[in-house]
């Protein structure tokens, strides 16, 4: 884990550790979650405290906690994929499993923005890194990440 994330883990961590005791009990976390207006039931809260706290202490220190956040933001990455891959397939009009040049260029006009061809090579010289004339899934998904 990185120095930034771990500090930005550590504020929030000290954020929910009330009293101040080194881990967030089970009433901190429902606190929180309440604070942060996530609803959380107690079955969902038992399975967290179930998976997470691995000393049995009834609570989660600072390494438990920063698991807890490292699996909501892989499944934030998940949900992420998800709506790439449906807006992938919108594009994808003949269904082979990649963009073609004519079929951005018809779903563009179906929106309303029609494309001249510069316009579209000048998208597929960006997104089309192999410089096979078409766009995978990976292509597109790297195109449409907020680090790119």
């Amino acid at each position: 884990m990185n120095s930034d994330l771990d500090s930005e883990y550590k504020e929030i961590f000290d954020m929910f550790d009330k009293d101040g005791s080194g881990r967030i009990s089970r009433e901190e976390l429902r606190d929180a979650c309440d604070r942060l207006k996530v609803q959380i039931t107690d079955d969902e809260l038992d399975n967290v405290f179930e998976e997470l706290d691995e000393n049995d202490d009834l609570g989660l220190d600072f390494a438990e906690f920063c698991k807890l956040m490292k699996g909501m933001e892989n499944s934030s990455n998940k949900d992420n994929d998800k709506e790439l891959y449906e807006a992938f397939l919108v594009f994808d009009i003949n269904g082979d499993g990649t963009i073609e040049k004519s079929e951005l260029a018809e779903i563009m006009k179906r929106v309303g923005q029609r494309l001249t061809q510069d316009e579209i090579d000048e998208m597929f010289l960006l997104a089309d890194e192999d410089g096979d004339g078409r766009i995978s899934f990976e292509e597109f998904k790297a195109i449409n990440s907020p680090d790119s």
